[in-house]
């Protein structure tokens, strides 16, 4: 069973067709400069913003997960520059939000501690 507790989750902000598969999505996340293997989450959303695919890779293969907005927004800020690929990096919480349609420069995160292993 696909878990979403990956530690990254990296966005892709240019919009992207939804009839990409396990290949291309991935080979999109190596044009990144990342490695789709990593067991990061990677989304990619189309042009209106309605439709999202988030390739997982769990031992052994991997997933997409889809979902279509019946009404509303992913609010996936996707860049100005239509010719070069960018990603942001979030956690699971803000990609929770962002599918809920709330944009994250809206809202102010408190600092939590984190303890830093030696």
């Amino acid at each position: 069973m696909v878990q979403l507790t990956s530690n990254k989750v990296y966005v892709s902000l240019t919009a992207t067709d939804m009839r990409k598969s396990f290949n291309t999505l991935a080979a999109l996340v190596i044009g990144f400069g990342l490695d789709p293997m990593s067991g990061d989450l990677f989304v990619f959303a189309n042009k209106r913003k309605n439709r999202i695919k988030i390739l997982i890779w769990e031992k052994g293969g991997y997933w997409i997960c889809n979902k279509r907005l019946e009404a509303g927004t992913v609010a996936i800020p996707f860049s100005d520059v239509s010719n070069i690929s960018y990603t942001i990096e979030i956690d699971v919480t803000e990609l929770r939000l962002l599918i809920e349609g709330i944009t994250l420069n809206q809202v102010k995160k408190s600092k939590r501690f984190i303890k830093i292993s030696q």
